[in-house]
């Protein structure tokens, strides 16, 4: 096994957050590796995994660093029903689609790319680089929850098999993501989608519902997202203001990939991003900024780009894997 199982600050952290299930090591070694069999949940390893990687004095170092994402990425295969492909049921998914928070074969990733963006933001696991905020949201939601709400209603409907042609595999796909065809039906209190999708979603953040945003960001578009409430002139704040709020960069990620105005103002003037620095919520300030957001302390701050693992490891893979286009 390798190396590593808690210490120093972020040592006494894991052995608190888990009732004392990691032994300190007399030295500083940063990384978890015996969480990984110790029953903890994925979202809470990755938030650790987290913690170790802006304590670490070496974490600059690359194999650790690499060593702590590797840890990062096992949590989310270990996530519930992340052992196999969301749409075809393939063992052992390699490929991910961001903003479903599900794992995918490399046969249906292609499909996936085939949606473009506004759908699926697919990565690959082994040759992507993936920060802290990407693996908090594949090991929050997984394919167990994403198809709770993409298959809800499947409607009679036969799912691909891994053995499937790439036209059965389309059908399904574009079907369930670009038809919403298995989505289950919203029921709303009162009036209609269009008034109410923004406090509906504004609700969900606050009661901290991961399914329900899920639900209702799978039923409404960008325009809907944005909407401000009948008969009102302005919002008294967005469910981006309240995630920035509770420090939920889960909530924040999925806000801002399906078109939040990350810019909006409440009724006090803040942005969201005003709020985040208030609260302190490193995350979420990593994520506005990535999305358009100035640093007020440094307004020059280039935007972060994922970048491709340089590492002889990666190259040796992505040598072996015909990448999908």
């Amino acid at each position: 096994m390798p190396p590593g199982t808690g210490g120093s600050p972020v040592g006494g952290l894991l052995c608190t957050q888990l009732g004392g299930c990691v032994p300190p090591p007399a030295a500083w070694v940063p990384l978890p590796w015996a969480l990984l069999d110790s029953g903890v949940s994925p979202s809470l390893l990755v938030w650790l995994v987290g913690l170790a990687r802006i304590w670490s004095p070496q974490r600059s170092h690359g194999s650790l660093w690499h060593q702590s994402e590797a840890v990062a990425l096992q949590a989310i295969r270990n996530a519930k029903g992340n052992g196999q492909c969301v749409d075809c049921e393939a063992p052992n998914p390699t490929w991910a689609s961001l903003n479903l928070g599900a794992l995918i074969c490399i046969e249906c990733s292609g499909i996936h790319r085939n949606l473009g963006t506004h759908l699926s933001r697919v990565r690959s696991l082994d040759l992507d680089d993936w920060p802290g905020e990407l693996t908090q949201v594949l090991a929050a939601i997984g394919n167990h929850m994403a198809n709770s709400v993409w298959e809800s209603c499947t409607q009679g409907r036969i799912k691909p098999t891994p053995n499937a042609t790439r036209e059965e595999r389309e059908s399904w796909i574009r079907a369930k993501y670009e038809q919403r065809a298995f989505v289950p039906p919203l029921p709303l209190p009162s009036g209609n989608l269009e008034d109410s999708m923004s406090e509906l979603l504004l609700t969900a953040v606050t009661e901290r519902d991961l399914l329900r945003l899920l639900l209702l960001l799978a039923h409404s578009t960008k325009d809907q997202v944005n909407t401000q409430p009948a008969g009102s002139s302005s919002f008294p704040r967005t469910a981006l203001h309240a995630a920035c709020q509770l420090g939920d960069v889960v909530m924040t990620q999925l806000l801002v990939w399906y078109g939040i105005d990350v810019k909006a103002k409440d009724n006090q003037g803040q942005t969201p991003m005003m709020i985040a620095r208030k609260t302190g919520s490193k995350g979420c300030i990593d994520i506005l900024l990535q999305h358009g957001c100035s640093n007020e302390a440094s307004p020059t701050t280039a935007t972060p780009i994922l970048s491709r693992r340089s590492s002889t490891a990666s190259l040796g893979r992505s040598s072996s894997k015909k990448r999908v286009s």
